[in-house]
C-alpha cells in the first residue's frame, strides 16, 4: 500500500471551521475572517447625501417575470469557489438574458481557525447575494426576509426541501434569511466491532437516549490504567447540543437552571464515573488547543472511543489527511466506521434531535435588485454545489432539495450503511445556532462541574448570571450599501476606470469608503469609475510597493516617502499639487507635506493623522474610587492611577496598564517618565547609553510593575493576543493605548464593550523628547504604471475633502476645523485628538535614523525581556551595550553618508550580524 499525505482543500477547511462553530459554540458566515463591511455609520450618513436608496421589496414571481432589464447583480464567495460558480452564472444568464451575475472574491484569512464571530455585515455589503452558514439572531439586520418571495413564487416548491430545512438560516423571529443549498450532517460514529464484542445491538435510526446511555456504560473498558471510553465528545461540540439548544429555544435564550440541571445531570454522572469522555476546552484559547490535542491522541492508540460525535465530512480524529494513493476517501471516518443519527426522546419520537447545518444563499438588505437576486439564488438551489466529485468529503454534502438528491444520484455516493442514518437525521433535524453565547456558557458550567469545582446547579446559576451581565445585542440599523459591480468588458461607458485599494482599514473606515465610492461614481460615472478592492494577498516575490502597484492604480498606506522613493514604482505627485490653486495647497500644514516628500518629490497626498491616545475603563476607575484623567494629566498622575487600580487578589483581580501597544513605544514612555533617554540620534551615528545605573534601576522597577499588577503580563507565543483581548473585554485592565479613532475597535471585534470607555491624551512628561508617541500618517499613493493617474488624483482630492473617510484628524486644515468632522467623532473626542496631535512633532522623512537604530532597539528589547524573565538587569544591559558598541564601531569604520537606502540596509545588516551573529 502506497500511503501519502492528502491535502484537504481550502474550502473544506473553511467549512469545518464554520461547522465547528455552528454545531458547537457559535454561528458564522462563509466569509471566514474577512474585511469589514460596507455599512454607513450614523455619522457618515449625515455627511454623505445623494446615495442610492434601497427600494421597497417587490416579491418576485419567478425568473420568467423579472421586471428589471439588463441588470448586473453580484455574488460573493472565495476565489477558490470561482471555478464552481462561474459556469453556473453563464447557465443562469442563458436562461435569464436580462440578468448578469458577477463574481466577487472575498478576502481569505491566513489562519482558518480565526473566524470572526459576526461578519454578516461584511457579506451583506460585498455583493447582492452571498452564502451564509447557520442560524443567527442577527441575520435580519443584514439580509432580506425571503418569506414573501417563497409565498408568492409558485415555481419555488418549498415542499421539495428536506423537512424543516427552510428554518436552517432563520433568525430568532422565524424570518427566512437564506435559502438552503447544501446540508451538513452530524451524527454518532461507532465501532461496530466493539458493539459485537460486547453483545450489544448496534445503534439504528430511532434508538433512544436510554439506549445511548446503556451502550456508553457497557462499552467502557478500563485495563492497565488505560480507558476505552464508551462515548467521547469532541472539543467543538457535544452530544448534549440539541438538548441544550432545545431548552434555550423554549426560554428565548435564557438559561433555565433547574430544567437544564435535570436534563444534564446524567451526563455529569457518566463523565465523573469515567464512562463518558466529556467536552473540554469549550472556552477556546490555550485550553481549547490542548483539548483538541488530547482528543486526537485518543484515536492514535488501541483505546479509541467506541462512539463519538462527528460530521459526515470529517476524517478520523487524529488521522486527518492520511489516505491511500488509490483511494482518496480512506481518511474519512464514514468509510471506516458506522454512523447513526442522534438518539430520540421516547416521549417525542418525531421531534428533531440530529444536529444539522446548512449553507444558504442570502440576499443583502442593501441590494437594489431583489427580484434578479431571488431568481439567481432559486436557480442555485436546483444544483448540487460541490467542487470535486472525486472527493468523498464532498460527495457526502447533501443537496437541500430532495429532487436534486434524486437527480444527482446522491444516495449512491454515500458509503454503505450511511443512508438510513442520514435519511432519518434529515427527517428529525435540529438546526442550531441561535444562542451560541448561552450554549457556550452552559458548556463552561459543565466543565467546572465535572472538574469538581462546584455543583451543576451552582455552575449553571453562575452561567446564568454571566449571561445576564452581558449587554443585550442591538439590531444594526445602519444603511447597507452594496459594493458597485466591476465595470464589465461589454460596458458602453467611456469613463476612466481606476482600481483602488483602501489599505489597512477597519470596519468604520471601510464602510465610509464604500459609501464614498458609491457617491463619487454616481457624481462622476460618465468620466471616472472607481472600483475598490477589499481583499489583497501580498505576493512573496515582490516588495510592498511593487506588489500594490502591480495590482492597483492607487491606494492608501502609511506615509513612508523614503520607502516609496526607493521602490521606484510610485508616481511623484508634485506636478498635480502645483497645478492646484493656492487655497488647496495652503490647506495643508507644511510639516505634513514635508513628511510626504523625499528629496523634493511628493510621493503621497496626506489624508489623515492618528496620534496615540490613552484609553481607559471608566467603570473600573470608578470602582477604585478614581476620577478620569484630565487632558493635562501628568506621568506622575498616570503612575498613581495604575498603582491604585492594580489588585492581584484572586477574587478581585485588575491591572493598571497594558504595555503592549500598536500606537506607542511603551518602554520609551516609561523611561521618559523617569527622565531617562537611552538613545541620542542628533549626530551622524546614534549613540546608545544602555549600561547605566539609571537604566538598570529602571528595568528593575519595570519588572516590579508586573509583579504588583500595575502592568498586565500577557501570555506568550500564539496565545498572547487572546490573553490580551480577554483581559481587556472582561474589564480587568484600566488603561491601554490606541491610535485616535480606534479606541473601541482594536480589542472588541466590532462588539460593544460591556463597560464605559473613555479617552485622554497621553500623560504629559516633562523633558520628553517625544520619541515614544509619534503620530501615524496615512496618505494616497498613485502607481507610476497607472493608465489613469489624473483620475486617481481627482479621487484623492475628493477623499481629502471628506470629514469622516478615515479615522484620526483630516490632513486638510479646513476639514479638521469643520463642524462636520467634529460631529462625526464627537466634540469631546475631537478636542482630545487635537490635544494629542499638538504634542506630536511630525518629522520630515528620515533617510537613515530609523534604519540605523533598529538593531539597537532590538538589543534593548531583548534586555527588557530577559529582565522580565528574572535575569539581572545590569548584566542584561551590559550584554546589550557590548553589542551596540560593536555595531556602532563597525558603522563608524564604513562611509555610510552617501549610501543608497538599499546599500545602507545591507551595511546595517552586516554590522549587526558582526556584533550579534543571532540578529535578524
Amino acid at each position: 500500500m502506497n500511503n501519502r499525505i492528502s491535502r484537504i482543500p481550502d474550502y473544506l477547511i473553511r467549512l469545518f471551521v464554520c461547522l465547528d462553530l455552528v454545531l458547537g459554540l457559535a454561528a458564522c458566515s462563509t466569509a471566514g475572517q474577512s474585511t469589514p463591511a460596507t455599512i454607513v455609520p450614523d455619522g457618515i450618513e449625515k455627511e454623505v447625501t445623494g446615495l442610492p436608496t434601497v427600494e421597497a421589496e417587490k416579491p418576485a414571481t419567478g425568473s420568467s417575470n423579472i421586471e428589471e432589464e439588463n441588470v448586473v447583480i453580484t455574488f460573493a464567495s472565495y476565489e477558490v469557489d470561482k471555478a464552481l460558480y462561474e459556469p453556473l452564472m453563464d447557465a443562469f444568464h442563458q436562461e435569464n438574458p436580462s440578468i448578469t451575475v458577477q463574481f466577487v472574491s472575498l478576502p481569505t484569512s491566513s489562519v482558518y481557525g480565526q473566524v470572526e464571530e459576526n461578519n454578516y455585515r461584511t457579506m451583506a455589503a460585498s455583493a447582492d447575494t452571498t452564502l451564509i452558514i447557520g442560524r443567527s439572531a442577527e441575520l435580519s439586520s443584514y439580509f432580506r426576509d425571503l418569506q414573501p418571495q417563497i409565498d408568492s413564487d409558485a415555481s419555488f416548491e418549498p415542499d421539495d426541501f428536506w423537512p424543516d430545512a427552510l428554518t436552517a438560516c432563520q433568525d430568532a423571529q422565524g424570518r427566512v434569511l437564506g435559502i438552503p443549498l447544501a446540508i451538513y450532517f452530524s451524527g454518532i460514529f461507532y465501532n461496530e466491532a466493539a458493539f459485537i464484542a460486547a453483545g450489544l445491538p448496534v445503534p439504528t435510526p430511532g434508538w433512544t437516549w436510554d439506549n445511548f446511555r446503556q451502550a456508553a456504560e457497557e462499552l467502557t473498558r478500563q485495563e492497565g490504567g488505560a480507558t476505552r471510553y464508551g462515548y467521547a465528545d469532541p472539543p467543538y461540540s457535544s452530544v448534549l447540543g440539541t438538548l441544550i439548544d432545545a431548552s434555550l429555544a423554549a426560554t428565548d435564550g435564557e438559561i433555565d437552571v433547574n430544567a437544564l440541571a435535570q436534563t444534564l445531570q446524567w451526563y455529569v454522572d457518566l463523565a465523573k464515573s469515567g464512562i463518558l469522555y466529556p467536552i473540554q476546552g469549550s472556552a477556546g484559547g490555550e485550553a481549547g488547543l490542548q483539548a483538541d490535542e488530547r482528543w486526537g491522541k485518543m484515536f492514535q492508540t488501541n483505546e479509541a472511543p467506541a462512539m463519538w460525535l462527528g460530521r459526515l465530512q470529517e476524517p478520523i480524529p487524529g488521522l486527518a489527511g492520511i489516505s491511500e494513493e488509490t483511494d482518496p476517501a480512506t481518511h474519512l471516518a464514514v468509510t471506516k466506521y458506522r454512523i447513526a443519527p442522534f438518539p430520540i426522546d421516547v416521549d417525542e419520537p418525531n421531534a428533531g434531535t440530529t444536529p444539522l447545518a446548512a449553507s444558504c444563499a442570502a440576499i443583502s438588505a442593501g441590494s437594489t435588485h431583489p427580484q434578479a437576486a431571488w431568481a439567481w439564488i432559486k436557480f442555485l438551489s436546483r444544483h448540487w454545489l460541490i467542487h470535486d466529485k472525486t472527493q468523498m468529503s464532498e460527495l457526502v454534502t447533501i443537496p437541500a432539495r430532495q429532487s436534486v438528491a434524486e437527480k444527482e444520484s446522491f444516495w449512491n455516493s454515500l458509503p454503505g450503511g450511511a443512508e438510513p442514518a442520514v435519511r432519518f437525521g434529515l427527517e428529525h433535524a435540529w438546526y442550531q445556532g441561535l444562542y451560541p453565547a448561552a450554549e457556550k456558557a452552559v458548556y463552561g458550567a459543565l466543565e467546572k462541574t465535572i472538574a469538581g469545582e462546584t455543583g451543576l446547579v451552582s455552575a449553571l446559576t453562575d452561567a446564568n448570571s454571566e449571561m445576564a451581565s452581558l449587554p443585550r445585542p442591538v439590531a444594526d440599523s445602519n444603511l447597507i450599501i452594496v459594493a458597485t459591480p466591476q465595470p464589465g468588458q461589454n460596458s458602453v461607458s467611456n469613463a476612466d476606470r481606476i482600481n483602488f485599494y483602501p489599505g489597512n482599514t477597519n470596519i468604520q473606515e471601510l464602510a465610509a469608503l464604500q459609501t464614498l465610492v458609491a457617491r463619487f461614481n454616481q457624481d462622476h460615472g460618465d468620466e471616472i469609475l472607481v472600483s475598490m478592492s477589499t481583499g489583497y494577498s501580498f505576493p512573496a516575490d515582490k516588495g510592498y510597493y511593487e506588489g500594490l502597484t502591480n495590482s492597483f492604480d492607487c491606494f492608501i498606506s502609511q506615509v513612508d516617502s523614503a520607502g516609496a522613493a526607493a521602490s521606484g514604482v510610485i508616481l511623484d505627485l508634485s506636478t498635480w499639487l502645483d497645478g492646484e490653486n493656492s487655497s488647496f495647497q495652503q490647506d495643508y500644514d507644511p510639516t505634513l507635506l514635508n513628511a510626504s516628500r523625499y528629496e523634493g518629490k511628493l510621493y503621497d497626498l496626506p489624508l489623515t493623522s492618528q496620534p496615540a491616545i490613552m484609553v481607559y475603563n471608566a467603570d473600573l476607575l470608578s470602582k477604585r474610587g478614581l476620577q478620569p484623567p484630565t487632558p493635562d494629566w501628568t506621568f506622575e498622575q498616570f503612575m498613581q492611577q495604575i498603582t491604585t487600580v492594580a489588585s492581584i487578589s484572586p477574587t478581585d483581580t485588575s491591572y493598571g496598564f497594558l504595555p503592549e501597544s500598536q500606537a506607542v513605544d511603551t518602554m520609551d514612555m516609561l523611561y521618559a517618565g523617569r527622565n531617562i533617554h537611552w538613545l541620542d540620534t542628533t549626530g551622524a551615528l546614534p549613540v546608545a547609553k544602555l549600561d547605566t545605573s539609571e537604566m538598570a534601576n529602571a528595568l528593575a522597577w519595570y519588572a516590579g510593575l508586573y509583579q504588583s499588577g500595575e502592568l498586565y503580563k500577557s501570555a506568550s507565543g500564539e496565545e498572547a493576543w487572546n490573553s490580551i483581548t480577554t483581559a481587556i473585554r472582561s474589564g480587568q485592565v484600566a488603561f491601554w493605548t490606541a491610535l485616535a479613532g480606534e479606541q473601541e475597535e482594536l480589542y472588541f471585534n466590532g462588539e460593544n464593550p460591556s463597560f464605559k470607555i473613555g479617552i485622554a491624551p497621553l500623560p504629559v512628561i516633562s523633558k520628553s523628547n517625544g520619541s515614544f508617541d509619534a503620530s501615524i500618517e496615512r496618505g494616497f499613493y498613485v502607481s507610476r504604471s497607472s493608465q489613469n493617474p489624473q483620475a486617481c488624483w481627482l479621487w484623492a482630492k475628493y477623499l481629502s475633502d471628506q470629514p469622516a473617510a478615515l479615522n484620526g484628524i483630516p490632513a486638510r486644515k479646513s476639514v479638521a476645523a469643520s463642524p462636520a468632522w467634529e460631529s462625526s467623532v464627537g466634540a469631546d473626542n475631537a478636542a482630545i485628538y487635537r490635544s494629542a496631535l499638538a504634542r506630536v512633532q511630525t518629522e520630515d522623512a528620515e533617510t537613515q535614523s530609523n534604519t540605523l537604530k533598529m538593531p539597537l532597539e532590538s538589543w534593548k528589547s531583548q534586555a527588557e525581556a530577559d529582565v522580565i524573565k528574572g535575569n539581572d538587569p545590569q548584566q542584561a544591559l551590559i550584554q546589550a551595550q557590548q553589542k551596540a558598541d560593536a555595531y556602532l564601531s563597525c558603522l563608524a569604520s564604513a562611509n555610510i553618508s552617501n549610501l543608497s537606502d538599499k546599500d545602507l540596509q545591507a551595511e546595517v545588516m552586516t554590522c549587526a550580524k558582526q556584533a550579534d551573529p543571532s540578529w535578524q
